[in-house]
């Protein structure tokens, strides 16, 4: 399973990382009752083909414990990339000056 052509599986079921076995089971299941051609509502589009296969592709790999694993130390989580210190507006400095006169005293 290649992630250029598979998007994250965690991703396609909407479950974090620290999903347990029923929570993955759980998501599955709506997931595939809102994809399913037998199931799904008739308004909807008439090719569900690319979600439903990317929900049986998620789930194949993530019910299996082994898969899960392997595919956990292939694709490590990333923090989020920061550049240092988060910079927070205020909305009132605490201190308020009004305008500054400068006036040049004369030299004896």
């Amino acid at each position: 399973m290649s992630t250029t052509e598979h998007p994250d599986p965690y991703m396609v079921l909407g479950v974090p990382r620290t999903a347990t076995s029923a929570d993955i089971t759980r998501a599955y299941r709506a997931l595939l009752r809102a994809t399913h051609p037998d199931t799904r509502d008739p308004t909807a589009s008439a090719d569900p083909g690319p979600a439903l296969a990317q929900a049986l592709d998620a789930y194949a790999l993530l019910h299996d414990p082994d898969r899960r694993t392997a595919y956990d130390h292939q694709h490590p989580t990333r923090p989020p990339a920061t550049t240092g210190a988060t910079f927070r507006p205020r909305r009132q400095p605490p201190i308020q000056a009004g305008p500054v006169h400068w006036t040049p005293n004369p030299r004896p």
